[in-house]
């Protein structure tokens, strides 16, 4: 994970919010909602930012556990997001071990 990285999408989505702060004026819009995922997304990465020198040294194997329940979590409050979630997962890791592969000489 490279810090500086992540701190500067985190300062693109408070910028994006706060942006679009003045026309999110019904709750119920569009823009309302883009408005807010931004600013929960910001908040996100800003702590990630804040936690990665600690995350360095984290035992991987706790995450794998933590990703695992969080998952299950998911599955069961709204299953149909969940599955597609999942299956973009195995499309990235496909493609990305795809395009990792060097090319073989014949």
């Amino acid at each position: 994970m490279h810090r500086p990285t992540v701190g500067i999408i985190a300062i693109l989505l408070f910028v994006t919010a706060a942006g679009l702060f003045p026309f999110a004026s019904q709750q119920t819009s569009t823009v309302w909602m883009l408005f807010s995922a931004c600013l929960k997304v910001g908040i996100l990465m800003s702590v990630v930012w804040l936690a990665q020198p600690h995350l360095v040294g984290f035992p991987w194997w706790l995450l794998l556990i933590a990703g695992i329940v969080a998952v299950a979590v998911l599955a069961i409050r709204q299953p149909r997001p969940t599955l597609l979630l999942i299956a973009i997962v195995i499309v990235v890791l496909r493609v990305r071990n795809f395009l990792a592969r060097p090319p073989q000489r014949q």
